[in-house]
């Protein structure tokens, strides 16, 4: 378990999905941490709350919660420090498609961004984001809204890493990995993915 005293019962997806990944997740005693895409989630907050080394934010604008402690700016070319977990809640699926404020068009930015930050953990560490899912293929959804995963894409665009577990958007526990896309406005499931650094 990564946070032994997180507390969450809300209604965020990317929250609730977090906090079901939070007991499969390293245990790192007094981690440093670093958010991006802080400003859209109450993470922080509540990581406050519970035992860390400190936790830093990172937005692209400073819009709906700002943060003393967020950096503001582009992930991709932001000045990062060395930090033991990176938490991505919501975030990967739409970095360089130019929906957000000050989000530059690139269309490898969730590749450069994951890249970017595995580059930047401290050995020991680990990075933790959840996507949206489809088994049947990779897609843009709605054109610049976000982008959708298989099992190809996720191993080409993010290379070696693990599923945590499958989720519904109601994120009311884990399902068995999908085989067929769900119908409806959102087609997709959600995936929890970690990527840890155990070299030196």
């Amino acid at each position: 378990m990564f946070l032994k005293d997180w507390r969450y019962d809300g209604t965020d997806p990317g929250l609730k999905l977090f906090t079901l990944a939070n007991p499969l997740l390293p245990e790192i005693e007094w981690p440093s941490i670093l958010e991006i895409g802080c400003c859209d989630t109450d993470f922080m907050e509540l990581v406050g709350k519970c035992a860390i080394g400190y936790v830093d934010g990172m937005d692209w604008c400073a819009r709906k919660r700002p943060h003393s402690n967020a950096l503001r700016g582009d992930v991709m070319t932001v000045g990062l420090g060395k930090y033991e977990a990176f938490i991505s809640l919501s975030t990967i699926e739409h970095i360089g498609l130019g929906r957000y404020d000050h989000d530059p068009i690139d269309t490898y930015g969730d590749i450069k961004t994951v890249q970017r930050l595995r580059e930047h953990l401290d050995c020991g560490g680990f990075l933790y984001f959840d996507v949206p899912y489809a088994p049947e293929g990779y897609f843009l959804l709605n054109g610049n809204k976000c982008r959708v995963y298989d099992d190809t894409a996720l191993r080409e665009r993010f290379g070696p890493h693990q599923v945590l577990g499958y989720t519904t958007h109601a994120v009311d526990g884990w399902i068995d990995k999908p085989t067929k896309n769900q119908p409806g406005d959102r087609p997709y499931y959600y995936v929890a993915i970690l990527i840890e650094r155990k070299d030196g």
